[in-house]
This record gives C-alpha cells, structure tokens and sequence, in this order.
C-alpha cells in the first residue's frame, strides 16, 4: 500500500494544505480591508495607541495591523496572519463601542492583550495551523485539537490579564452577560454561584467545543492558576 503511493501527490500535500490556508485567510484579510475600517493614529487614534502599547510590551518587532469590523450584535475579535506575509487582528464593533461609550479601558486592553498575544505566542502561524489541522482530524479532535485550543486560550487570557490588570475579568464578563450588562455582574457573587458550584454538566459542554467555558476562564484568573482543559478542579 505505501509503494503504490504517489511520491509526488504526497510531496503536494503540504503545498495544498498552505494554498487552502492562504485562500481562507485571504478572503478574512480581504473582508477586513474591504468591509471594515483600520484602526490608525487618524481613525480611533486611542484605541490605536493601546494596540501600539500592547504590542511593543510583548516585544512584537512590528506592529500589526487593527480592524474594526461589523459582527451584527456578534461580541468577537481575533487574529490570525497571512502565510509568509504577516499577522493582524480584526475586533468586532459592538465590543469596541461599549468599551469606549464606557471608559472601559481595562476590558480593552485585555481583549486587545489577548488578541495580541496569540499573535506573540506563534498560534498564528502556518506551521502552527498544520499542527492544528493534524490534531483536529476526526478521531483526534476531542483529545489534542480541542484541548490545544483552549490551551491557547488560557495562555493568552493570561497575557490580557497581565497587561490590563482586569481582576474583576470583565472582558469575559462582556460575553458572559453580553455588553449593555456586564457592568453590573456581582463578581464575587459570581464566583460563588458558577466556579465554586457544581461543574459536571459545564465539563459535559466544555468538551465539546474549542474555547474554555467562559467560567473557568474566569476561575483561572481569578485563582491565578493553569486553567482547566477537561473537568474543573474544585475550588478552595
């Protein structure tokens, strides 16, 4: 079975695989320009300078780029980067108009921190994306692709946190309770009712999906600890 194997259709493999990623990525990056609005000095030039701030922090070489985009009431942001050409991130406009209707600097920098540090962290390389689609192939994906992806999570939760100082976590909170409301979650109260009480059916959710349950997230910064991948760990 392996001779009959086709050297050259196995050597193409990888250059497919880099031409499916340049031609999704391509088409997000596009979206971004073509629909949305870069954030710069001229165009929401405070957001720009946290952006700026952030990235030198974690010792980026080059900045990315920033865009505003319309998620329809969608609470999102990410980042990702174009194969050998280079990283950016794309936040959602409802996220960025409460924050600063708000004043809420510090659930931006978190989310600008985390965004950010996915890039600082490599996850969004092509390499790294190679890896993730191996480990997302079925049969795998419930036990290294899912998992890794919450890692990664975690990992960038933790450098938000750590630029913003965001001990109440209401960059999480924003998708917890949405963003007119966020503001007024009790986080005490919070921690008491969804990270001290009982888990089983949230580790039943968090197995199936590619980001940590939003509470252990929370626990995680608020214990400061490794965040949970498959069942949490009972509070103190």
């Amino acid at each position: 079975m392996v001779d009959s194997l086709n050297p050259l259709l196995v050597a193409l493999i990888p250059l497919g695989f880099l031409l499916m990623i340049a031609y999704t990525i391509g088409k997000i990056y596009g979206k971004a320009r073509a629909d949305g609005v870069r954030i710069t000095p001229e165009q929401f030039g405070e957001v720009h300078a946290e952006w700026v701030a952030i990235a030198e922090k974690l010792g980026l070489k080059t900045v990315p780029e920033l865009y505003i985009q319309n998620g329809n009431g969608t609470l999102n942001a990410f980042a990702t980067c174009m194969p050998g050409y280079h990283a950016f991130g794309v936040i959602y406009a409802d996220i960025l108009e409460r924050a600063l209707a708000n004043d809420d600097r510090d659930a931006l920098r978190f989310i600008l921190g985390h965004e950010l540090g996915h890039i600082r962290l490599k996850h969004v390389m092509w390499w790294y994306n190679l890896l993730t689609f191996i480990g997302n192939m079925p049969g795998l994906n419930y036990l290294i692709g899912e998992p890794l992806s919450r890692a990664r999570e975690y990992g960038c939760d933790k450098l938000g946190h750590a630029l913003a100082a965001d001990r109440d976590c209401k960059g999480l909170l924003m998708l917890a309770a949405g963003k007119h409301l966020y503001r007024q979650i009790n986080i005490d109260a919070y921690e008491k009712e969804h990270i001290q009480g009982s888990q089983y059916w949230a580790s039943v959710h968090n197995f199936f999906i590619d980001h940590p349950v939003i509470n252990w997230r929370i626990a995680a910064i608020r214990q400061n600890r490794h965040g949970d991948l498959f069942w949490a760990k009972k509070a103190k």
